[in-house]
């Protein structure tokens, strides 16, 4: 069993997207509102991210933006914890 983390944006993901690529040196697939089917989605939510997968270490970190009829806000008790098996690993995330 592996638990992976699914991370919700108010249209930043790509920029958060962006961070994490290159602190983990990992490259993400990312699936935009406007590739929903047609007439799915309305049109401003077009460049949003619809769903995002970045692999990290041994588990896969999932990322979206919530469309903006349904803002989210950051609540108490939701984190996500990296662990790194040594001192190296934390160097890459410190230079961002």
């Amino acid at each position: 069993m592996k638990v992976s983390p699914y991370l919700v944006f108010n249209g930043d993901c790509r920029e958060a997207v962006g961070l994490y690529e290159r602190a983990f040196g990992a490259k993400a697939g990312l699936c935009f509102y406007k590739d929903a089917p047609d007439g799915e989605m309305p049109e401003e939510f077009g460049e949003l991210v619809m769903h995002g997968f970045l692999p990290v270490g041994g588990t896969t970190l999932y990322l979206a933006d919530t469309t903006p009829d349904k803002e989210t806000t950051f609540c108490n008790g939701s984190f996500a914890c990296v662990e790194f098996d040594d001192a190296e690993g934390l160097g890459g995330l410190l230079r961002y």
